[in-house]
């Protein structure tokens, strides 16, 4: 989101919506531009969807329903709503610059456009009222039943296939009347876009209208498509559009059939290409019409030694750091053989490498199809038996993404694949992932509140994630449980290779006892810091973090170190929040060994009795602290020297340290 000075109390905002904003096309940055000029007095932002989520945590339904929307265009009719019931002022479409003064109607009640100009006359929709631009007062009683209707909408199932009418401005339009909103608040569309006295301007850019092809396939994940409502032929331009959608939303059976139904579809550039990615092979004959043509020969064979891929992907805090590490290092043979692993610490760039794939930024989706074949080609050329990918970050990756990954670059050199994945219990991973958190910058709560932000984002709720990615993978997708004692030999490396390969002779150098957690003391330490050394970008309090706890990890301490720990009200929710996800998963994953359900009872158990201090004030001497502000205010004043990239530096120590190299 990027926000303007402030959100104005008095409602004159004015609020642009784009999915992603950092996306958006540069003639609406222009827009945005021309609208700050000529409304001086309001506050113009540009919001995308991650703030309007974080608006919706107070509502879980509404937030729900906003993840299951899948049409850009239908989210953005909900974002719209909200915003302004929340805060009050304009929302515009991205397409449309403000030329005038808007001050001319008012701010005490909804400003609405009714279309009455040559192009709604056109296409027979005129007297509709548009829902890509109008005002509300903060808290408006019209636009709080707009949001019901698109609630009332979803729980009917009415009007899934139709953005217009789910949430566009059919609805509002019907709202309009079942209402009786004076004529006085229906403005005339025409005037205010006259080319000599409007106030307001329009421009044009390939994604606009993109609904009206993806709403046949339904605006919910999960509908099936309506086929034959997709026109017989599209232009190139929403042949792009196609798509991108596809392949954003993985509907690549939906696809196929489509063409089956549609094939004059395949004479764009852009449809043709997703047929060659999609590998349509197992799919052709839903191309082709049946004949009594025998079948092309099957494809040869791979010869040569058998091959395996292991896909690591987590979850985060189950020992993936050691693993890499030692991986790294060369320090793992398998049969006296080193797999191919490719990386000096991990491989957490690819899932953001695979999103850019489908980028609308050529760019970048050319750079990230050429790091996709480079890397197939390293494994080819590397000729090992075992090729390792090991990247925590594709915990969250949706499953058939990362099948269709593996397909389209690496499959066809490989005997076989597999998925393999560790899971903590429930209530130690809370506390772990606090602890990372907090470490690396990203927190400054406490973890009643952390623990309430984790129940918002379901990341916790084990069960259909992992089941999603057995969906996917079969047989080939392996869940350990990251619990030295359950693992073989009670060590990650060899549970991890035999968990993937089976019976091998497995040489590997002791493990290192690498990201241990830190102590209470320490963590608040590392925490006080991280606040006092504020405004630096994301990835460089990552880096720092770690550089923290790494130079943490070389000191000698014979002071008391006091283990972070839950405390026991916090823990007795947390377990019954957790206690059936916690049986589904052992009864699916660990032969109804009752393991996971086990951790749960072990941690309430463990937990202190009242909760502990979750900043510096509240634990260390004033001499402490003052220690701790002098360092801090150092190392900020230090860092104002930008002729030192920092984050490089500490990233690149800590690849020094990690491979015994001088100077880390």
């Amino acid at each position: 989101m990027r926000l303007g000075r402030r959100i104005d109390a008095n409602g004159r905002n004015i609020f642009y919506f784009w999915d992603t904003p950092k996306n958006l096309p540069d003639v609406f940055e222009k827009n945005l531009s021309h609208s700050r000029k000529s409304a001086r007095k309001w506050t113009v932002h540009l919001v995308g969807d991650k703030k309007i989520r974080e608006l919706l945590v107070d509502d879980p339904e509404l937030l729900a329903l906003y993840n299951k929307i899948r049409i850009p265009a239908c989210r953005a009719d909900l974002a719209r709503l909200v915003l302004l019931h929340r805060y009050g002022g304009w929302y515009i479409d991205a397409d449309i610059p403000i030329l005038g003064d808007i001050d001319q109607f008012g701010t005490d009640r909804p400003v609405l456009f009714r279309r009455d100009d040559a192009f709604a006359e056109k296409h027979g929709f005129t007297g509709r009222i548009t829902n890509m631009l109008f005002y509300a007062p903060k808290g408006s009683a019209f636009v709080a039943e707009a949001i019901e209707c698109i609630r009332r909408n979803a729980a009917e199932g009415h009007a899934l296939y139709n953005v217009t009418l789910f949430s566009g401005p059919m609805m509002i339009s019907a709202l309009v009347k079942k209402l009786g909103v004076p004529e006085a608040q229906l403005h005339s569309y025409r005037d205010a876009f006259d080319e000599e006295s409007g106030v307001f301007g329009t421009s044009h850019d390939k994604s606009v209208s993109s609904w009206q092809l993806q709403q046949h396939f339904g605006i919910f994940d999960g509908l099936p498509p309506k086929l034959n409502a997709f026109p017989e032929e599209i232009t190139k331009r929403f042949a792009e559009i196609l798509t991108e959608f596809v392949r954003k939303h993985d509907l690549r059976r939906e696809f196929f059939e489509l063409l089956a139904l549609r094939p004059e579809y395949l004479k764009h550039q852009a449809c043709l290409e997703t047929v060659r990615d999609f590998n349509p092979s197992a799919m052709a004959a839903k191309l082709k019409p049946q004949s009594s043509t025998p079948p092309a020969s099957p494809a040869p064979l791979r010869t040569g030694p058998s091959r395996t891929l292991i896909v690591h992907i987590g979850d985060h805090k189950t020992g993936t750091t050691a693993l890499q590490h030692a991986l790294a290092r060369n320090q793992v043979k398998i049969d006296g053989k080193l797999p191919f692993y490719g990386s000096r610490l991990n491989h957490n760039h690819l899932p953001n490498l695979a999103r850019a794939l489908n980028s609308l930024d050529g760019k970048a989706s050319e750079h990230a199809k050429s790091q996709f074949t480079n890397l197939a080609k390293r494994m080819r050329e590397s000729k090992s038996p075992v090729c390792i990918l090991s990247a925590e970050e594709f915990e969250h990756f949706k499953p058939k993404q990362l099948r269709r990954l593996i397909d389209s670059y690496f499959a066809d050199q490989f005997d076989q694949v597999k998925i393999v994945a560790y899971v903590r219990p429930h209530l130690p991973r809370l506390v772990s992932e606090y602890a990372e958190r907090t470490k690396i910058g990203r927190l400054q709560d406490d973890m009643e509140t952390f623990y309430a932000q984790c129940l918002r984002g379901g990341v916790l709720t084990y069960t259909p994630r992992f089941e999603a990615w057995r969906a996917a993978f079969g047989a080939d997708f392996v869940l350990r449980p990251a619990q030295r004692s359950l693992q073989r030999d009670g060590a990650l490396l060899e549970d991890f290779l035999s968990a993937a390969l089976g019976p091998v002779e497995i040489t590997a150098e002791d493990e290192d006892q690498v990201n241990e957690s830190l102590s209470l003391e320490d963590l608040l330490r590392v925490k006080f810091l991280h606040a006092r050394i504020n405004g630096r970008p994301e990835q460089f309090h990552h880096s720092f973090g770690w550089a923290l706890a790494r130079m943490v990890g070389t000191l000698s301490d014979d002071t008391a170190r006091t283990r972070l720990r839950m405390h026991r009200a916090l823990a007795e929710r947390a377990a019954a929040q957790f206690h059936d996800d916690a049986a589904r998963m052992d009864k699916a994953f660990f032969a109804d060994q009752p393991w996971m359900a086990a951790a749960i009872t072990q941690a309430v158990d463990e937990a202190c009795d009242i909760p502990q201090p979750a900043l510096a004030e509240d634990l260390f001497p004033a001499s402490e602290l003052r220690s701790l502000e002098l360092s801090a205010r150092l190392i900020a004043e230090m860092l104002t020297n930008n002729a030192e990239p920092w984050t490089k530096h500490f990233h690149q120590n800590r690849l020094k340290a990690l491979h015994g190299e001088a100077g880390g």
